[in-house]
């Protein structure tokens, strides 16, 4: 049966733990994007991933590659801080899109399609047809869409064969893309995207609290993702799962503390480390 073809491929044992990239696996990665590594004094690899690190301690792969791009790009890949490093790759590929005629409200679709990790075609006619396409609009731009995030994908919360516009993509671009999508520079969020964010939580809660998860972790300080964590959905059950979201991210926060803590005491003069080795 299915059932012991996955058992025989198993892991024997307990779970096997992968350990992280290795500073020379995640240069590797970084020296891809360049030219000639070796024609970049200013830029040495200890230096590279020593910043790196203090940016971000988890040392992401996919932030190697774009640090590695901003350096080919002729830019400080640490200016800013992590979320202008996305930024400066996102608004390269939103030129793209812009070349093949996506407009605002082809972006502000795949906006919703982000946030909720795909958007089943059916609920197109649903949407305010003033700021979304609706299912007739959507065919004659199908390519474009195929385009920017691939071929539709099949598969929703409602059954496996349904058809869903795929959401932009790695999560660290589509996260950005669509809070930026969401936001409206010095201003107050307008009742449109208050409306449309309640219509996220209604497509799809749990998808949409992933993606407020994720958010939190990775741009906590974007005005989308503040408005978001202060502002629950009115349907009970969405409710609930952005309260999950919240509990969640607050027990990583927590979690996180901790181990930062017992780092410390490990590291003190006199203390010995108690409890198995962690996997950095």
């Amino acid at each position: 049966t299915q059932a012991n073809r996955l058992k025989a491929r198993q892991c024997a044992g307990s779970p096997r733990l992968l350990e992280p990239l290795s500073g020379d696996d995640l240069w590797a990665i970084i020296s891809a994007q360049l030219p000639q590594a070796s024609a970049l004094p200013d830029w040495p690899k200890e230096t590279v991933l020593q910043r790196f690190k203090d940016h971000d301690p988890q040392m992401r792969p996919l932030l190697a590659a774009f640090i590695g791009d901003a350096i080919s790009h002729g830019a400080d890949p640490f200016e800013g801080g992590m979320a202008n490093l996305v930024a400066a790759v996102l608004e390269r590929e939103k030129a793209n899109w812009s070349a093949i005629g996506a407009d605002a409200r082809d972006k502000r679709l795949l906006a919703m399609a982000t946030v909720c990790q795909g958007l089943p075609l059916k609920v197109l006619d649903d949407l305010p047809n003033n700021r979304f396409l609706d299912r007739k609009e959507f065919n004659l731009r199908e390519q474009r869409f195929a385009a920017i995030v691939g071929p539709l994908r099949k598969g929703t919360d409602e059954g496996p064969t349904d058809r869903r516009l795929a959401p932009v993509e790695p999560d660290l671009l589509g996260e950005l893309f669509a809070l930026n999508e969401f936001h409206v520079e010095d201003g107050p969020f307008p009742d449109w995207q208050h409306a449309d964010l309640e219509q996220a939580w209604s497509i799809s809660p749990t998808r949409t609290r992933e993606f407020l998860a994720r958010a939190i972790r990775d741009f906590a300080n974007h005005p989308t993702t503040l408005w978001l964590q202060s502002n629950p959905p009115t349907d009970a059950a969405a409710a609930e799962e952005h309260l999950r979201a919240l509990q969640l991210v607050g027990l990583e926060a927590a979690l996180a503390s901790r181990e930062q803590q017992a780092d410390a005491g490990a590291a003190a003069p006199g203390r010995t480390q108690v409890g198995p080795p962690r996997w950095e």
